[in-house]
């Protein structure tokens, strides 16, 4: 029929645009391991780490949204790896075109710009997933201020990272729309509030995996192990990383080692969705 030859075509037009997605971040994935170096913004470890988290949440987020084009919880993992790939490769073609050889690159300054305050979306989809897996709903309408708090942390933390100044002595250049600079000032108060907002919704995402699990019997429960258990290792750890993320000195150092640990952990996060998925048949995919 006519409606089924529409639906089709708009599944094909959705997998031809999220493969695509995930071909862009496997480029940038590359681009950023290559162009990694020891005292950049992203070492190679880090950046292998990074990488690692992209490539599995990009991989499997193309493949459940591929399936099940309806399903929230592969968007959430595609944008979350793009965002994440974006916000590696950034890194690397900044270091690049401002440190390591300036000018090579055009548009470095812009690069350097996104690095800065694409990470916080990207943790916005880790969290948003321990919200809603694995039904790709929240677990019922008195939820939703979690939701609202996690949206408005995102959005405070982009903000407060794109116009406020970067790290001491990251760039040679300072950032082309710093409007915040100075103690208290806006991109202070921002930060701030973020990570106080982070703090609430990492506690809020961890609550409703163990009351999803506690709740749950049979294959529900096996098909939330796994995750449940990532989660419970990755989110403290996004929890300091971010909420230091832009820091000098110590805090700085500490940010990095937790984040490193975070995304290499989080890595496991689409692996055990994959395991529900074809081990305990989730979303009844066989």
């Amino acid at each position: 029929s006519a409606t089924d030859a529409r639906r089709t075509h708009a599944s094909r037009a959705i997998g031809g645009v999220v493969w695509t997605v995930w071909a862009t971040a496997v480029l940038l994935i590359v681009v950023s391991v290559a162009t990694s170096r020891s005292g950049g913004p992203d070492d190679p470890l880090s950046a292998i780490g990074q990488g690692a988290a992209a490539l599995s949440f990009v991989t499997v987020g193309a493949i459940l949204v591929s399936r099940l084009p309806r399903n929230v919880i592969g968007w959430l993992l595609a944008a979350g790896g793009l965002c994440l790939a974006l916000d590696t490769g950034s890194s690397g073609l900044a270091d690049l075109g401002l440190t390591v050889h300036p000018g090579s690159v055009p548009g470095a300054i812009w690069f350097a710009w996104l690095y800065e305050w694409l990470l916080a979306p990207s943790i916005a989809a880790v969290f948003a997933l321990a919200l809603v897996y694995p039904t790709g709903r929240l677990l019922s309408t008195r939820w939703r201020p979690a939701a609202i708090a996690l949206g408005l942390a995102t959005v405070l933390q982009s903000i407060g990272s794109a116009v406020g100044p970067w790290p001491t002595g990251q760039y040679p250049v300072p950032n082309p729309v710093d409007v915040a600079t100075g103690a208290g000032g806006a991109s202070d108060v921002l930060n701030v509030g973020s990570e106080v907002l982070i703090v609430v919704v990492a506690v809020l995402a961890i609550s409703s995996l163990v009351l999803r699990y506690r709740r749950s019997r049979g294959v529900e429960r096996a098909q939330l192990k796994w995750f449940a258990f990532v989660a419970a290792i990755s989110l403290p750890a996004f929890i300091v990383g971010a909420t230091l993320f832009g820091d000098d000195g110590l805090a700085s150092i500490v940010s990095n080692v937790a984040l490193i640990i975070a995304f290499l952990s989080i890595a496991l996060l689409p692996v055990a969705i994959g395991i529900a998925v074809l081990r305990y048949r989730l979303y009844d995919i066989d």
